[in-house]
């Protein structure tokens, strides 16, 4: 499956189905041709730069994790993944990687080495707004959904330079 090439991508929502899918959905941001100033911190005027929202027409992303082990979302602001991830493989975009941190704390802080399945792997997505991190015994499924996004969502402010 192709799946399309975007701007960017949010987080849309996360829903979990017991015992172990996690099923994730994910939605396109368009960026404007339009470029306009930003404020800043101090109220000082930046940029120009190119407003990235979500649209009514904004494609939308179904991943889902079978056999999922531990999953984590974080805010992305304050996500600090390792430097340089180590990318095995990439599904869309799910990033498959060896040594995520994440991975090494659920390790250190769990049985799951000792009781779990053979091979654990670690899977990092990254959104405009939030950060997931997956830790399952199959690769996922990246699906073209027909899901209409959501644009009452109140999402913060993303701009693109270029």
């Amino acid at each position: 499956m192709n799946i399309p090439k975007v701007d960017t991508w949010f987080f849309e929502k996360a829903e979990f189905h017991h015992p172990s899918v996690l099923s994730i959905k994910l939605v396109e941001g368009v960026k404007s041709n339009e470029r306009e100033m930003v404020l800043s911190d101090t109220d000082t005027p930046i940029g120009p730069y190119f407003p990235v929202k979500v649209l009514e027409t904004s494609r939308s992303l179904r991943v889902i994790f079978n056999e999922v082990v531990s999953f984590h979302i974080i805010d992305e602001s304050y996500s600090s993944p390792t430097e340089k991830l180590d990318i095995t493989h990439e599904f869309g975009p799910v990033r498959k990687c060896n040594g995520l941190e994440y991975q090494k704390y659920v390790q250190s802080d769990s049985i799951v080495d000792q009781t779990g399945p053979d091979e654990i792997l670690g899977y990092y997505i990254w959104t405009e707004d939030q950060t997931v991190f997956v830790l399952a015994t199959a690769d996922p499924k990246v699906l073209i959904s027909d899901e209409k996004s959501n644009t009452s969502v109140e999402r913060g402010d993303t701009y693109f330079s270029q």
